[in-house]
């Protein structure tokens, strides 16, 4: 923006009068656009200067409210893009977005069951738009988010963002060659899970076991050693849960 001169005159315009206004004070040289009727999206902001001699505009795009998201990525436990696997621990999503700078928000994101409209999945996560929603059934699923501002867990912005994902048993996970028990079940302090492995697999890469609450939360995680044995017994104490599991 040009420096003023004596006389000159500066006025300001905001495409969508309905949803955002702009004030100008000529003192400190600024102008401030007021987000009206909690209202998310991109305006075009105009600044006309009227000097003696000319008139002269200038336009610029800017965001007001909560960021706009434009997609969504998602990929699973063996690297690939499009689907999630139920037979992975690492289901994950990315969420692109205009943010215009801004990182003082959250995006909700839920996981909704296309056949019963259960919301299987209901997360919060910062303004990278990186999660991972875990372990996710066979099944199909509308996968939806929002942003939020960082004080909500829930927003009445209802922008949400959604489209349909199957998540589908994947064969080349690194599990198929594995079978576990678990005995006994229940236990009233100690299981003990054996996992095995078939005579022609010769993998002998480290992993982890990790076991779940209801809720999706990690309680307990063990590392598998890695070795060629045919099978691994890994002790879990229910005295290292917390009370209620």
């Amino acid at each position: 923006m040009p420096t003023l001169g004596s006389g000159d005159i500066i006025t300001w315009q905001t495409s969508n009068t309905s949803n955002s206004s702009v004030s100008y004070n000529p003192t400190t040289k600024i102008a401030t656009v007021t987000r009206l009727n909690n209202f998310n999206d991109i305006i075009t902001l105009t600044a006309t200067i009227t000097t003696s001699y000319s008139t002269v505009s200038f336009t610029k795009n800017i965001l007001v409210g909560l960021p706009l998201i434009g997609g969504i990525t998602i990929t699973n436990g063996i690297g690939q893009n499009g689907y999630f696997c139920a037979n992975t621990f690492s289901n994950e999503f990315t969420i692109f977005a205009e943010t215009n700078g801004e990182t003082n928000f959250n995006y909700q994101v839920q996981l909704i069951n296309a056949n019963t409209s259960a919301v299987v999945k209901n997360i919060t996560v910062g303004s990278s738009g990186q999660g991972d929603f875990r372990f996710v059934p066979s099944g199909l699923y509308m996968l939806r988010a929002r942003p939020i501002a960082c004080e909500q867990t829930t927003s009445s912005n209802n922008n949400w963002f959604a489209f349909h994902v199957e998540s589908a048993l994947c064969e080349d996970t690194g599990y198929r060659t594995m079978s576990m028990s678990v005995a006994p079940n229940p236990a009233d302090d100690e299981l003990t899970l054996t996992i095995k492995k078939e005579e022609n697999d010769t993998e002998t890469s480290a992993g982890t076991i990790e076991l779940l609450d209801q809720y999706g939360k990690s309680v307990i995680k063990e590392l598998i050693t890695k070795d060629k044995s045919k099978i691994k017994n890994c002790l879990l104490t229910r005295r290292l849960l917390y009370t209620g599991l």
